[in-house]
């Protein structure tokens, strides 16, 4: 099972990785931390909502809702 404790560092994650297709390595992070930038995710969030056709939108959507799920699962419930 995996620690799900800092939900917005997976959330983050998982966006990347499994919605936008990045390696750990091409993540942007905070120059001399090692915690995610969350204004580039949100640019990126922003920009597919923008620029993409509805079909799009929709399947970026899934792909939140299935993180979620993920969590729901591992957790028991959602978290704040």
């Amino acid at each position: 099972m995996k620690d799900y404790s800092n939900v917005k560092e997976y959330v983050i994650k998982y966006i990347y990785e499994e919605l936008f297709s990045l390696t750990q390595r091409d993540i942007p992070k905070i120059p001399m931390y090692s915690d995610y930038s969350y204004a580039s995710a949100f640019e990126q969030i922003y920009t597919v909502i923008i620029d993409e056709d509805y079909s799009g939108v929709l399947t970026f959507v899934e792909g939140i809702i299935k993180c979620f799920n993920i969590i729901d699962r591992s957790n028991g419930s959602r978290l704040n």
